[in-house]
């Protein structure tokens, strides 16, 4: 078992992602520490079994490349942020499929 302090703007997804490597993880590590899934968990020490699925991969990636996720938007403002003006959006082309010939 190991313990982590989140940081401000994670959330138990972050931490999941961080530690197990999978999303889905954010629901045991929240059910361990008697928190929703949803709560703000920045600051508080919170474990994580060792028993809990994991994506090893996924959790040297984050470490390798020095990942940290915060992904809380509820104290930021969006209202800067536009669409770049020269970019336009990409249409694949329809292709329609062959006939089978039997």
């Amino acid at each position: 078992m190991k313990t982590t302090t989140p940081l401000p703007g994670q959330s138990i997804f972050d931490i999941a992602l961080m530690t197990c490597g999978i999303a889905e993880a954010a629901y045991d590590i929240a059910a361990d520490n008697r928190v929703s899934v949803t709560d703000d968990v920045g600051g508080l020490d919170l474990t994580v079994a060792d028993n809990i699925s994991a994506n090893k991969k996924v959790v040297e990636f984050y470490s390798v490349n020095k990942i940290v996720p915060a992904t809380d938007t509820s104290n930021r403002s969006f209202s800067d942020v536009k669409p770049e003006p020269d970019v336009e959006p990409k249409v694949e082309p329809k292709v329609e499929p062959k006939p089978i010939i039997e």
